[in-house]
């Protein structure tokens, strides 16, 4: 065996080593986004089907519950883990939180976190399927972003377009 072919032997192992991972964590990630989508799609249509019947605080836990299972299962089948520090400084009341929007990921804390909540976002997310639609359910402060001057909204202001006695929700 030549000297060329036995420095080749680490690499080939590690080689290896990053395709199994890779494959592994592809693996992983379309089995989350496979009971993603279905328990998305089950609990929007639920819901739509049940809101003439559902009162707020009833579409709200239900909001809360998806939510939820989505961080859940996104532990079992990826291994994100988190700890959450700091939740004695959330006010009880209806407030205003602001956040630097980095990730879906913190949007579903927050709806866990604090409830009710009335989000601002974009308008764009009311028209996905099964999730726009069940989304629109809790009040949501939708913005059109097409024009920028008509996406410009006061965070005072929003208070007056939330129908319910719930937190706002602001990214940045």
């Amino acid at each position: 065996m030549s000297l060329f072919q036995t420095s080749l032997k680490p690499l080939k192992e590690l080689f290896r080593v990053r395709m199994i991972n890779t494959v592994r964590s592809a693996l992983r990630t379309m089995f989350f986004y496979f009971g993603y989508v279905i328990i998305t799609i089950l609990i929007s249509s639920l819901l739509v089907l049940l809101s003439p019947f559902l009162s707020q605080r009833s579409i709200y836990s239900v909001s809360k519950f998806w939510c939820r299972f989505v961080l859940f299962w996104l532990g079992l089948c990826c291994g994100v883990k988190y700890k959450i520090t700091g939740l004695e400084n959330l006010p009880k009341s209806p407030c205003v939180i602001v956040s630097n929007h980095q990730s879906s990921w913190e949007t579903l804390l927050f709806y866990q976190l604090v409830t009710p909540v009335s989000p601002i976002l974009k308008q764009e997310l009311l028209r996905i399927p099964f999730f726009g639609w069940a989304l629109s359910l809790v009040g949501p402060i939708a913005i059109d972003r097409s024009t920028p001057r008509n996406g410009v909204l006061d965070t005072s202001d929003a208070a007056d377009h939330q129908p319910y006695d719930a937190s706002i929700e602001r990214w940045t």
